[in-house]
């Protein structure tokens, strides 16, 4: 979890989830993207992407272990939502 000023990321939108979903949905569609990242790390010969491709893996990887757990997700959604009246959740766009 994000300390004190520390920018966090919004897994829902970086992911395209929806908060409303139960751990056992966000954690099938959290799957399919990371099975998705995992066959392009497998077929690409370009060390940028592949550099991009495991940083987005270590993400997903983060995301699951924080969304799919009930108490970690409530702990990480009050976070999420201090961050943003606060000005300080991050969105990236996740290719």
């Amino acid at each position: 979890m994000a300390n004190k000023n520390e920018r966090i990321l919004d897994y829902y939108k970086a992911f395209g989830l929806d908060r409303s979903w139960d751990e056992k949905t966000l954690r099938k569609e959290l799957g399919k993207a990371q099975r998705t990242f995992m066959r392009r790390q497998s077929t690409t010969n370009d060390k940028e992407e592949l550099d991009q491709i495991n940083q987005t893996l270590e993400i997903l990887d983060k995301a699951i272990e924080c969304l799919s757990h009930p108490d970690a997700r409530k702990s990480y959604d009050k976070e999420l939502d201090k961050a943003y009246s606060d000005a300080l959740a991050q969105v990236e766009e996740l290719e």
